[in-house]
């Protein structure tokens, strides 16, 4: 049976409910408050689907509860609106790729992968022959990237309008259980993911842009380019899908399109399971962006504790992983810092870096709702 999800507000607060009936519902409201408005409502496929998300938003704003019936938020419809979407939002059960099939050689490619190899085998090669060969190797990237759908190889990035680039990381949206992954906790605090046997790396990269005109370049691809000898046995491929595995990646062989050394050298694609559309869009309006927007202001906040704030502020901005869709310190503290950092033994202790995080917070959730009122 198919159940409405709705969202109200009173002029200056926001309740979440459901129901089978949306009219009668909606005139007993009425009934009893006249200035009660429908801001959206949602159509579920189930009473559970309906009931998941209305539990999943009353524990992440549970901090922000008023009244006696403790059944009205004190945030602005906007901004629940925004996770309800998320909430909703039915994941993809496959997203075909480029790589998932492979592409064929072109003969632009094979023209190229020539050319390369030609000047791989001149024993003592002059300056210019050097930079001609980085020139085609560069070209055989791009077009290796047009081809399967990457991003921008990183020699293209305007590296005057990028602010931040993020190296590979983690997807936690889906990497092994991190309880039962060491391996996923250690690339997460590293900030950084190195898959087995990798060599001649190439990444490539999506952009995010700020208010202020810069980027973020997110990674949205990795190329390994080793010598086939090294990874010829069934061993090195099973440790190469195990670690892309472990860390929520795909990974796909096409080893007629290695452009380092032709025919010599393999290529191993790895691609976040995640979609970059999906990031980009949860980008748009994640905590993450607000704090590097105005990390230099955030750092200068009257605040007990001043390197506490920036130690936060700076783990924020520099942190690849941190997840974009986070809407409160409670969402943050159960589904990341918990699981993947083990920061807190007990989210309910004011432990040195909590009392900066909701700050931060709370700051972000006034701005939010100033900018959107």
């Amino acid at each position: 049976m198919t159940a409405h999800l709705y969202l109200l507000t009173d002029g200056g607060n926001t309740k979440i409910g459901i129901t089978t009936d949306f009219e009668k519902r909606i005139s007993t409201y009425h009934t009893h408050n006249a200035n009660i408005e429908v801001v959206k409502d949602y159509l579920c496929e189930s009473i559970e689907e309906a009931k998941r998300v209305e539990t999943a938003i009353k524990q992440i704003f549970k901090q922000d509860l008023a009244g006696k019936s403790k059944e009205w938020f004190t945030v602005i419809p906007a901004i629940v609106d925004r996770y309800i979407n998320v909430l909703l939002e039915k994941p993809v059960v496959h997203t075909v790729l480029p790589s998932m099939h492979g592409v064929n050689l072109t003969d632009n490619a094979q023209e190229l992968k020539e050319k390369i190899l030609s000047l791989i085998q001149i024993p003592k090669k002059s300056h210019k022959q050097q930079d001609e060969q980085t020139t085609l190797n560069e070209q055989f990237s791009e077009l290796f990237a047009n081809k399967f759908h990457l991003g921008i190889p990183k020699h293209k990035l305007p590296i005057d309008k990028i602010l931040i680039r993020d190296n590979s990381c983690v997807d936690t949206q889906h990497c092994n259980d991190p309880q039962q992954s060491a391996g996923v906790r250690q690339a997460i605090r590293n900030n950084f993911v190195r898959f087995p046997h990798n060599d001649h790396v190439s990444l490539y990269f999506h952009l995010g842009k700020l208010g202020s005109g810069y980027y973020v370049a997110f990674c949205s691809a990795l190329v390994s380019m080793p010598y086939l000898p090294t990874i010829g046995d069934p061993k090195s491929i099973d440790e190469m899908r195990d670690a892309a595995e472990m860390c929520g990646w795909h990974v796909t062989i096409h080893h007629d399109w290695s452009w380092y050394y032709p025919n010599q050298t393999g290529l191993i694609l790895y691609q976040p399971k995640t979609a970059i559309s999906d990031k980009l869009r949860l980008w748009d309006r994640s905590f993450r962006k607000w704090v590097i927007e105005r990390k230099a202001l955030l750092e200068l906040e009257k605040f007990d504790g001043r390197d506490t704030l920036q130690k936060v502020i700076f783990d924020t901005v520099h942190d690849n992983t941190f997840p974009l869709d986070v809407q409160s310190f409670v969402d943050l503290y159960q589904r990341y810092l918990n699981p993947f950092l083990e920061l807190y033994e007990d989210e309910e202790n004011p432990f040195w870096l909590k009392d900066a995080y909701l700050f931060l917070f709370d700051k972000w959730k006034k701005e939010t709702g100033s900018e959107q009122s």
